[in-house]
């Protein structure tokens, strides 16, 4: 047994072999924090309150937060700089009211409510649109807490997305360019001043906004949901926003532009239609004037011969030489002579006439082949000189030879050859016959004439034509044959971003977003799959 050792002796560790020594390692991890109590947290790292990221970072949030700052601001901490605001915009309309009256200038009442309503109006679309603004972005955060937030903020930007940003913001400015363009061609006409502008100008500011936000925003919301809410999402957010886009952009478009197009095609129309029936109305006019001068040539002649008989043979009276009888039938001679002589220069006057419309419808028809803004700023004068032309029509077919003719005829019918006042009443006794007998002559050689006319006007019935009627079919064909390329164009130019939310965030081939997919799925978040649990 080994002896005991003293007390003075003490353990030494033995010596170390010959070689290099060990370098000492540090911990392996650090120390982990206290276990809560309660259940066990969700795989995946523990975010502090502080950086959990953002459960909604779009472009609403960022505009709701921005106009909330700024309703507070303006309604609470600048309300006095409001309503200072208020009066003196007020002010500046009753001083103008004023400078008008005094200056004598057309600047009334009417005017001043005009200036007050615009002034209003602006201001009210401007609170509306501020207010739906506010809408879309409760609603979107709504949708939001059904949704899980981005695992890991994302080193680099995926080129889809960047071509993404890129196409909407070409949607964006193409929309907010068709807001303008249409609202100027279907609401407001060139002659309405800085309304013309400004108005549209507004719309198409509001549209690129929407345009954009709305679809960077639904890609977002593509991202981080799973198949049941892609599908409310293109079911029903999608359309929705689809509409509004397509009402403020593609439909203002092609409706601006077709609308030329269509109302240039009807314009033509009526203008081809006018010149058709003023040649028509020409050509029978011609042939009135032909028919209806010698007819009453031949009267005049008619009657002149029966006096030069009765002066020099007595033929009616049996007693030669002048008297009542002849002076009658040198009346009516006159009266027809008076007639024909009245047709000739109303022929020369309408001829004058129809050549000076004929001058005005090939204005016109130069006038229709501008378009844009040359054609819509002369369309109110193309519409006054259209009906102008068509009240001068109607002008040259109300005066028409054939009533003339037919309203002299029951006037010379009314013409007595004899009355008590002129002759005595014996003589007047003894020459009914003759009497009866000039009259029978008269009415048989009028009678005549009347068979002539009513013949004439049964195959010469003119009508002033009005705006050349289209048929719905062929004003449809026509439309969409003037429109189709822009149809073509504007769609393809709004829908564009739904493509490509349709093609990168909900097909499973989308190169991005399985790049992304698969960098949170190594991360420890599997919330993207379609199996996953809200």
């Amino acid at each position: 047994m080994a002896p005991e050792m003293s007390g003075s002796a003490r353990f030494l560790p033995p010596k170390p072999a010959a070689g290099p020594q060990p370098t000492p390692r540090g911990p392996i991890a650090p120390p982990l924090p206290p276990m809560p109590e309660g259940p066990a947290p969700a795989a995946g790292p523990a975010l502090s309150e502080a950086e959990e990221p953002l459960l909604l970072d779009s472009a609403f949030r960022q505009v709701g937060t921005s106009l909330r700052r700024a309703l507070r601001a303006i309604l609470t901490t600048h309300q006095g700089f409001a309503t200072f605001a208020l009066l003196l915009f007020l002010g500046a309309i009753l001083a103008v009211l004023v400078t008008g009256w005094w200056r004598g200038a057309p600047f009334g009442v009417d005017q001043a409510l005009g200036m007050l309503i615009v002034g209003y109006g602006a201001l009210g679309g401007l609170v509306l649109f501020l207010v739906s603004l506010l809408v879309l972005h409760g609603v979107t955060v709504g949708m939001a807490r059904m949704l899980r937030p981005r695992a890991v903020p994302r080193r680099h930007t995926p080129m889809g997305e960047k071509l993404f940003h890129l196409i909407t913001f070409l949607a964006s400015v193409w929309t907010g360019y068709t807001s303008y363009y249409g609202f100027q061609i279907v609401f407001f006409s060139p002659d309405e001043g800085w309304r013309y502008w400004a108005v549209p100008g507004l719309a198409g500011v509001i549209g690129a906004t929407f345009v954009y936000t709305f679809w960077t925003t639904l890609l977002e919301r593509m991202e981080m949901a799973n198949v049941w809410q892609k599908l409310v999402l293109l079911l029903i957010i999608a359309p929705v926003g689809s509409s509004i886009i397509f009402g403020m952009s593609t439909a203002t478009s092609v409706l601006g532009v077709g609308g030329d197009a269509a109302i240039t095609y009807h314009l033509r129309v009526s203008v081809d239609a006018l010149q058709r029936s003023l040649n028509e109305i020409r050509q029978v006019r011609d042939g009135e004037f032909d028919q209806l001068v010698p007819i009453a040539r031949q009267i005049s002649s008619r009657f002149e011969r029966l006096a030069t008989q009765e002066e020099t043979q007595g033929t009616l009276t049996s007693a030669a030489g002048s008297g009542s009888v002849s002076v009658y039938l040198h009346d009516l001679s006159q009266v027809a002579t008076s007639i024909a002589d009245h047709l000739e220069a109303s022929h020369r006057e309408e001829i004058t006439e129809i050549a000076a419309i004929n001058d005005t419808l090939r204005r016109l028809r130069e006038s229709l082949a501008d378009r844009g803004r040359a054609f819509r700023a002369q369309y109110e004068t193309l519409i006054r000189d259209l009906n102008a032309v068509q009240g001068r029509i109607g002008g040259v077919v109300a005066s028409s030879p054939t009533d003339y003719f037919r309203f002299q005829i029951g006037t010379m019918r009314e013409i007595r050859p004899l009355t008590a006042d002129s002759v005595n009443r014996l003589f007047a006794a003894s020459q009914q016959t003759v009497v009866a007998n000039l009259q029978n002559e008269k009415n048989a050689t009028l009678d005549e004439i009347m068979v002539t006319l009513n013949s004439m006007a049964t195959h010469n019935t003119l009508s002033v034509p009005p705006f050349a009627p289209m048929h719905d079919l062929e004003a449809i064909l026509v439309y969409w044959r003037q429109i189709w390329l822009s149809w073509a164009i504007a769609i393809a130019t709004d829908m564009g971003p739904l493509l490509w939310i349709l093609v990168a965030a909900v097909m499973p081939t989308g190169a991005y977003l399985v790049t992304v997919h698969d960098e949170e799925r190594k991360a420890g978040f599997n919330f993207l799959d379609d199996d996953g649990e809200i």
